[in-house]
Parts: structure tokens; C-alpha cells; sequence
């Protein structure tokens, strides 16, 4: 993100905001005690009306999170519930962006998976599988039918995005 004209923007929970530093604008969206995802989504459609969007920008719904630790289940209906909720908001957000900024791809993906038992972490199996969806003008689609896991993101976003990949990056 070095050498953009606007910094990169991060939306969402706190952790974002220390992930990216001093290095990137942030928005707090709410979190933990209630479903953050209309308030992301908000937030987002926000900036991409005011055509404020950086050349990258991360939003992150902690929604999923917070039913997967509180029913300590990845299969309930709460964290189905939020899951699905995302998906309504960003097919509702994607003609909005895609009007405003007609090049930009959409990248869908999760900071972690989830353990069955609704917990994450480390190097268990569930922790690492996500979930990765792109949306790009003059893409047809496709389908990758290996797992993915969160150690695949950096590598492939970068090369998605002809930048260099990350050193150490599997």
C-alpha cells in the first residue's frame, strides 16, 4: 500500500486498526456485545458514495466471530445467521461499489476459520480453512476446488494484484 496517494482505509473492530499501524485511515465499527455487520456495511457505503475509497481498503464483519464463540458452535443458527446476513449486505453493496469504482475487485474472505466447537486458532485444520470469493470486472468465474487456507491469502492477493508477494508467503 506504500507510494498510494491516500493511505489504505481499514473499517471494523479495533484489531484492524493494530494490524495496519499508523500506515492506514480507520473507521471503528462496533463489535462483541451486538452484530457489527449493518454498521459495517454502512460505513462502507458511506465512503464508497463519497468516492473516499483508497487503491485498498479492509472491512471486516467480527459478526461471524462473536456467534461462533457465543454458541460455541460453528453449525448454529446464529453463526449461520450472520453468515448469511453478509452475504445479503455485500450483494447489496457490490452494484454500489462497482458504479462508483467500475475496476475494483471485491475480495471476500475470512481472518481465520472455525473450529466445529465455535474456537479458532493456531494451526488446527478448521482454524486455517477460509473461505476466498472474488468479484472483478470481465471475470467469467471459476471454481478452485482445494482447500484454502489463510496462509494462501497474502501470496495470492499480492500476485492477484501484480504486486510482489510477500516474502516467507506459502
Amino acid at each position: 500500500c506504500r507510494g498510494q496517494k491516500a493511505p489504505p482505509l481499514t473499517i471494523g473492530f479495533e484489531w484492524y486498526k493494530q494490524m495496519f499501524g499508523h500506515s492506514s485511515r480507520y473507521i471503528p465499527a462496533e463489535c462483541c456485545e451486538r452484530a457489527d455487520s449493518g454498521e459495517v456495511a454502512r460505513l462502507l457505503t458511506k465512503e464508497i458514495t463519497a468516492g473516499t475509497l483508497p487503491a485498498f481498503t479492509a472491512v471486516h464483519f467480527l459478526a461471524p466471530d462473536c456467534a461462533g464463540h457465543a454458541t460455541s458452535s460453528s453449525s448454529s443458527t446464529r453463526y449461520i445467521t450472520s453468515i448469511s446476513e453478509i452475504d445479503m449486505l455485500v450483494g447489496r453493496l457490490y452494484p454500489i461499489l462497482h458504479a462508483k469504482y467500475p475496476s475494483a475487485h471485491l475480495i471476500i474472505t475470512a481472518d481465520h476459520g472455525m473450529n466445529i466447537d465455535g474456537n479458532h486458532g493456531g494451526s488446527a485444520p478448521l482454524s486455517l480453512l477460509v473461505p476466498v470469493y472474488v468479484l472483478a470486472p470481465g471475470q467469467d468465474g471459476g471454481e478452485v476446488t482445494r482447500p484454502v487456507t489463510s496462509l494462501s491469502l497474502a501470496p495470492t492477493i499480492s500476485a492477484m494484484l501484480v504486486l510482489h508477494v510477500p516474502p516467507l508467503s506459502s
